[in-house]
């Protein structure tokens, strides 16, 4: 999906990264490869490129100045080896999340990056390139809410996988990791060694929930925020964002008054990414790419880590 299966070229909003890629001039010539020949040449006619049989004939053949990952979460890991150990390794690797699977492989990637000065890594964090949501915790590193009280989050898909949207979105608004006063199952997730876990904990000075759900039934993902002078509501996977502040009716009752609400985020944010990834190639700024940079995905894996190692320790 992430890499382009479902996406139609007349699509107006753009979350896959064939699309973003194909939709951008500053790059010029499009490869791809999956295990499934099919999956591939279908991408290559939908947003014209070539097909290839293996990743090493694709950048063999191309010497690519970027490599975007889209492949399972299992797979990341030994892909971005065999990109950093290529005669031709690109300059950049962009790889969807989460970037590997424990603290061993991570530890290798970064001493691996070191060692190539040549090549950066930026993991793709979605939120961090929509800006309703880079303005959205902007305001509430800036206070502009108050103080934090209490954060609800419904999610699905395993905590790993899906659960590290949260986490890396709450990082963004708080600089902070969570502290985890309990944590249980919640159901199995579609990944065999990555179940969806129920927490409650602490951030930012505020109390913060997560409930697990079974997308057998149907899939969720909701941020409900509350501070001091108002309430952030983030629902439909991040696309909507309502934004209510206390006031004092005519009752002199303290209540909350929507100010704000829109149902236009997450529609471009891959776009976003490679306009920042371009830019990056032309002039080695690295704008929001600092976001998504092997030291600040450090921060939130090992977050994510702590909190299943606490799991496994008390499941045990």
């Amino acid at each position: 999906m992430i890499a382009g299966q479902f996406q139609d070229r007349a699509d107006m909003q753009t979350y896959s990264h064939a699309k973003a890629i194909f939709d951008n001039p500053n790059f010029k010539h499009i490869g791809y490869f999956d295990t499934n020949p099919e999956a591939s040449r279908n991408l290559a006619k939908k947003f014209p490129g070539n097909s290839f049989g293996s990743l090493n004939e694709m950048i063999k053949e191309m010497q690519p100045d970027v490599v975007s990952l889209c492949s399972p979460d299992y797979c990341h890991y030994d892909q971005t080896i065999e990109l950093l150990e290529h005669e031709h390794c690109p300059k950049i690797i962009f790889v969807e999340k989460p970037i590997c699977q424990n603290e061993a492989e991570l530890t290798e990637i970064i001493s691996r990056l070191r060692a190539n000065g040549a090549v950066n890594l930026f993991v793709n964090h979605s939120r961090r390139f929509d800006s309703n949501h880079s303005q959205l915790a902007k305001n509430i590193r800036a206070g502009t809410f108050g103080q934090f009280n209490f954060c609800n989050v419904n999610y699905y898909g395993g905590w790993q996988h899906n659960g590290i949207h949260v986490l890396d979105f709450l990082n963004a608004c708080f600089a902070d990791e969570i502290i985890v006063d309990s944590v249980n199952f919640a159901c199995q997730s579609n990944y065999s060694d990555d179940p969806t876990l129920n927490l409650c904990g602490r951030l930012g000075g505020g109390e913060i929930v997560f409930k697990g759900h079974d997308e057998e039934f149907y899939q969720v993902t909701e941020i409900d925020l509350f501070f001091s002078e108002g309430r952030v509501f983030i629902s439909n996977f991040g696309m909507k964002i309502e934004i209510f502040k206390k006031v004092i009716n005519i009752e002199n009752e303290r209540v909350l008054e929507a100010v704000h609400a829109t149902n236009k985020s997450m529609r471009n944010q891959m776009s976003n990414a490679y306009r920042q990834i371009a830019m990056y190639l032309d002039t080695s700024e690295l704008g929001d790419l600092n976001n998504v940079s092997i030291e600040t995905v450090a921060i939130i894996m090992r977050n994510i880590w702590s909190v299943k190692s606490g799991y496994n320790e008390q499941k045990n």
